[in-house]
């Protein structure tokens, strides 16, 4: 039971990080920031694939490049918001 309850909720998973991918994707179009946007919209999609080969798999470690895969795309997450948080001490510090 619990085995089937995780994989249902790496599907479900997966759809919600493709959703925030689309998101990003739709803001890209509408404004500016465009690859910093594009970037983000791409790597959501991909970690949320990432999660639908999770699910055949039954492991986020197995095989040894899916691990791979999902550790590159946090790397990805956690390099674009140190440059959100940076920009936006540089704004508040511009504005003073």
């Amino acid at each position: 039971m619990i085995d089937y309850l995780i994989r249902r909720g790496n599907l479900i998973e997966g759809v919600f990080w493709i959703v925030v991918g689309a998101c990003f994707a739709i803001a890209m179009v509408r404004g500016s920031g465009g690859r910093t946007k594009l970037i983000a919209a791409v790597n959501f999609v991909l970690f949320g694939c990432s999660d639908f080969v999770e699910h055949q798999t039954g492991a986020w470690y197995r095989p040894w490049w899916l691990l791979l895969w999902k550790a590159a795309c946090v790397a990805v997450m956690v390099s674009q918001l140190v440059v959100y948080i940076r920009s936006m001490k540089g704004g508040r510090k511009s504005a003073e």
